[in-house]
């Protein structure tokens, strides 16, 4: 009898972690242009790789976007200064060439770093 009691509370200890779990995670709202208050930074995410950069309800959240409001906080922007802005993998260099973001936060293939034309920082 106390193996089962063991399990049974097991399972619900486990069941309760992982709905507590759901409420960690972090989102910020769009920012859109008019709205963002003194100089900005376009960051540039992807919005369709949940846990990494996700749009869901006009929000941006994940642990890219976390790290992307991280990397505006230690340049001095404050959080009504960043502007998010979806970018297709296809479309990243062109995207940061003609200046429609000024940072890419994302995956970024060692291959389109490679021929120089943008700098990559990582592991």
């Amino acid at each position: 009898m106390g193996g089962r009691i063991r399990r049974v509370a097991t399972a619900a200890g486990a069941v309760l972690l992982a709905a507590g779990m759901g409420g960690c995670g972090t989102s910020v709202s769009v920012v859109t242009e008019g709205v963002a208050q003194g100089p900005t930074v376009a960051i540039g995410v992807a919005a369709d790789q949940p846990g990494l950069g996700w749009l869901h309800g006009g929000e941006y959240s994940g642990f890219d976007i976390d790290v992307a409001k991280y990397v505006a906080k230690t340049l001095g922007y404050a959080e009504k200064q960043v502007v998010f802005r979806q970018v297709t993998p296809s479309a990243r260099i062109t995207s940061l060439a003609d200046g429609t973001v000024d940072m890419i936060v994302d995956s970024f293939s060692v291959d389109d770093a490679s021929d120089g034309r943008v700098d990559v920082s990582g592991p």
